[in-house]
């Protein structure tokens, strides 16, 4: 009985693994089936009608089993391929396997683009050759890689047409790559550049400076340089002036640069032309005041001319009487002597005036500035018939400027409110002058008048070329005042007084006591 019972027990063991085993491989299988079936899978014949659908394949698809078995599978999917299905045969029958590249249909019209892998399931030799297919749905990276090739196309469109030199290169100075304006600027050819170290494009002596500048760039972490000038250099030997700016990127493990460069050889020179044309046009705007300023300065020097001539002609008169007074002559000789030279201090003071100089900035009385301009702008005729008052600001009384272009500005002003107010038997014209303090370091200097004061259709754009109230005037006037008013870092307002009359005042940088005396 024991032993029955042991061989009871042994049994039992042996039927409980064997049990088990079986359980656990069918479980299994059955997860293996659950997951091929999930995967797009189809089991064809050697005519491709498909004889298994998977549910991979009806989630993909959206074709039901009992719709797709029976068909072949490349007419039910409307199949776009180079390869067609006898071709694919014979090829898996050689290898045992392709793998291919499609477009297929799905049920709704959605086009796909599909990786299929083709296999020949093992079978017994009297048995037809089935064909096991594995789809891949891979729309999502052709979509990816068609737009990252749109991308590189647009990206290369743009660097071969961007106005400025597009050059890639890495931390060892080496050039990667080389736009066709790079080609033209340097005259050189990208075959030849690519590979090359990029300083070669610089003269011996801006090679280092282009080092720190490169150093510097890694430092900050990729952000865009700040613009550097530098000189470049053409394949014939020839040097130009240029710009370049350098910006960063990760590549993978390597940092990669890239130089913006740019031709600034026209730029400097229209800089010059501008700067050149900027003082002819100051010069002919003083010559042009001048000219409208000839009579009352014929009239200035006539006054001292006229009196040296007296003088000198009474003093002759004595010298040639029978009893010459020397005493008197000499007088009347120092008197023509002093008038002369009045005149010539008036001529001087003009020829500063309309001299094409330097743009000299010093430190200068207002009261002086002002005088001096209205000297220039008034006969003494024309300063007895209008009343012209100076109220200065006794804590701002030194400006930095320079001393003839204020005056321009001022004798421009003056002359305006002159002529606004010619012929007024109304009232008699009136000028004032001001200067105060407006913070930040500047003083205002305002000319105002009681003329009829600005139109409204000039007052909106006053400094407007050849826009002028005058019947023969250009109309650049103001607008070269504003230009000489910013120059030196100020500005400029015109507008109405309310109780009548136009005001136009601009600012100027001040001088204090402190500053002075340093």
């Amino acid at each position: 009985m024991v032993e029955a019972g042991a061989h009871v027990l042994v049994s039992a063991a042996v039927l409980f693994w064997a049990w088990s085993r079986i359980s656990r491989e069918n479980n299994a299988r059955w997860a293996v089936t659950r997951a091929l079936d999930s995967a797009p899978i189809v089991l064809t014949d050697a005519e491709g009608r498909i004889l298994h659908w998977s549910k991979g394949c009806e989630n993909l698809y959206l074709w039901d089993a009992g719709e797709a078995v029976g068909r072949l599978k490349h007419d039910l999917l409307a199949t776009t391929i180079d390869q067609d299905w006898p071709a694919m045969m014979a090829e898996i029958t050689r290898t045992g396997a392709c793998e291919r590249e499609m477009v297929e249909q799905r049920r709704d019209g959605t086009r796909l683009h599909i990786l299929e892998k083709a296999q020949l399931l093992p079978v017994r030799a009297q048995d037809a050759p089935l064909v096991v297919l594995s789809m891949t749905d891979i729309t999502e990276r052709e979509r990816r890689a068609a737009v990252l090739a749109a991308r590189e196309s647009e990206l290369g469109s743009i660097l071969e047409t961007a106005p400025d030199a597009m050059i890639a290169i890495d931390d060892r100075n080496v050039i990667r790559s080389f736009n066709a304006t790079a080609e033209h600027m340097f005259g050189r050819p990208a075959g030849e550049m690519v590979g090359q170290d990029f300083r070669a494009l610089m003269p011996e002596r801006f090679r280092g400076q282009f080092d720190a500048g490169l150093a510097g760039d890694a430092d900050a972490g990729g952000e865009r340089s700040r613009l550097r000038s530098l000189v470049g250099l053409r394949s014939d030997g020839t040097e130009f002036p240029i710009e370049l700016a350098l910006g960063a990127a990760e590549v993978g493990e390597e940092r990669i640069f890239t130089a913006f460069i740019r031709d600034v050889t026209d730029k400097l020179a229209a800089q010059e032309r501008h700067a050149e044309l900027r003082d002819e046009l100051l010069h002919v705007s003083r010559l042009s005041a001048m000219g409208e300023m000839a009579a009352g300065l014929a009239h200035e020097l006539n006054q001292p001319l006229a009196a040296a001539t007296n003088f000198l002609g009474a003093a002759e008169m004595l010298l040639a009487a029978d009893a010459p007074d020397s005493g008197k002559a000499a007088d009347l000789v120092r008197m023509a002597s002093a008038q002369t030279l009045r005149a010539g201090e008036i001529i001087q003071r003009l020829r500063t005036f309309v001299s094409k100089g330097d743009v000299e900035v010093h430190a200068e009385p207002i009261v002086d500035v002002i005088a001096g301009a209205v000297s220039l702008s008034l006969t003494s005729v024309e300063q007895q018939k209008i009343g012209i008052r100076y109220e200065p600001d006794a804590m701002h009384r030194t400006i930095l400027a320079d001393r003839v272009q204020i005056q321009q500005v001022l004798v421009n002003l003056i002359r305006n409110a002159v002529d606004a107010q010619r012929d007024r038997p109304d009232a008699r014209p009136e000028i004032l002058l001001t200067s105060r303090g407006v913070g930040d370091g500047m003083v205002e200097i305002a000319v105002s008048d009681n003329g009829p004061g600005i139109p409204e259709e000039i007052l909106g754009s006053p400094y407007k070329p050849f826009n002028s109230t005058k019947p023969n005037g250009m109309g650049i006037g103001l607008s070269i005042c504003r230009r000489i008013v910013e120059f030196h870092g100020g500005t400029m307002h015109a507008e109405n007084r309310p109780e009548g009359g136009a005001r136009i005042r601009f600012t100027v940088p001040a001088i204090g006591n402190a500053e002075l005396a340093a």
